[in-house]
């Protein structure tokens, strides 16, 4: 056999095996083939599709919010003052702590199972927080999960919020472990409609002036006009969306980030629309949170048909990042924590949803 026609011969075989792995959804596996096949002649044509396509792979983001705030008595019913809310909740890992490393690592592995790209870890300035954010940011790295912050910011004066972001960028602003964007760690902030648009920007203004700069986005915020000082929208629990009017609401917001992005400002600066995926939610049983006109609200989980839906009406907007409500919030019982309940159920549909959301970044090539 000629050495041509046995090149010929290796590069069509790399091409098949690459065609196989892709369609199986082997996708780290069939990446390495695309790379080599790039750099033949005869191949580079077709190849660089795909390695376009694992271009905006990379950039489909799976995180999900994560609380650090659970202590042994937390889970305790019997305790005078305790939350009825947490009356039904039995962790697989039993009544944890938060802080405990032997909990976060846990808690990373069934992350990394349910496909997760990263934890927004809910975070407040103070030491006890600090320290747990610190394990979380460690554990996860070790593992290959991302860290960010849902910074709590409802009801705290705009000075506090400026102490609290200086004291994190300070401290993760290089950091390679933080799940980051335009090169800068990734800040979600919780809240951010109590102050209007233009303080948030003098805010990030006065930060970055001191070479403090992150790429800062909302947890829960449907207002356009907040597009510019944070670069998308999302809406953090859905519980308030009838369920057949979810995916136009989804469309909506996407249109307005869209839109924002056809201008000068948001050529220069563009934001993201990221969509939620909730499997259910229940605040009925925390005080101050009576059902009624404007009070509490649930969504029955029906068995991960709802999350189901929730990732349907997601997909249908074509979005940027896809959040998960949540990791472990859970008196609202929006959680895809193992429960004894449910087991791995929900870590086992996030993983399906997830591959199902990255898969989209190779829409039209197979």
């Amino acid at each position: 056999m000629s050495a041509r026609r046995a090149d010929k011969e290796q590069g069509e075989g790399l091409y098949q095996e690459a065609l196989r792995r892709q369609k199986a959804g082997r996708w780290e596996r069939a990446r390495p083939l695309w790379e080599r096949l790039a750099q033949r002649d005869d191949y580079r044509d077709r190849a660089q599709p795909w390695l376009d396509g694992y271009r905006r792979f990379d950039d489909k983001i799976v995180l999900a919010y994560y609380y650090i705030w659970f202590k042994p008595e937390s889970f305790d019913a019997s305790r005078p003052g305790a939350l009825e809310a947490m009356r039904d909740i039995h962790p697989v890992l039993g009544a944890y702590d938060s802080r405990s490393p032997a909990v976060i690592e846990a808690h990373v592995k069934m992350a990394k199972k349910a496909g997760l790209d990263a934890f927004a870890v809910s975070w407040w300035a103070g030491p006890e927080q600090s320290d747990t954010l610190a394990r979380v940011v460690e554990i996860g790295a070790a593992h290959g999960l991302r860290s960010c912050i849902d910074l709590e910011a409802c009801d705290q004066p705009m000075p506090k919020i400026e102490e609290a972001l200086r004291y994190f960028l300070s401290t993760y602003q290089d950091d390679r472990r933080m799940l980051r964007k335009e090169d800068k760690p990734v800040v979600l902030a919780w809240g951010t409609w109590q102050h209007p648009p233009a303080a948030w920007q003098s805010l990030f203004d006065r930060l970055k002036a001191e070479g403090l700069e992150g790429y800062y986005l909302p947890s829960e915020q449907g207002d356009r006009g907040y597009l510019g000082p944070l670069r998308g929208l999302e809406t953090y629990t859905l519980v308030d969306v009838e369920d057949d009017r979810l995916a136009d609401y989804f469309k909506t917001l996407a249109a307005h980030v869209r839109a924002y992005n056809e201008t000068p400002q948001g050529q220069a600066r563009p934001a993201q629309w990221d969509a939620t995926l909730m499997p259910g939610f229940d605040e009925r049983g925390i005080p101050g949170r009576e059902y009624g006109p404007g009070g509490a609200g649930w969504k029955d989980r029906r068995n991960g048909a709802y999350y189901r839906h929730t990732l349907e009406a997601a997909l249908a907007s074509d979005p940027d990042w896809l959040h998960v409500t949540s990791f472990n919030e859970l008196a609202e019982h929006s959680h895809i924590e193992p429960m004894e309940e449910f087991g791995d159920q929900y870590l086992d549909l996030t993983a399906e949803f997830a591959r199902a959301f990255k898969a989209t970044a190779f829409r039209g090539l197979l």
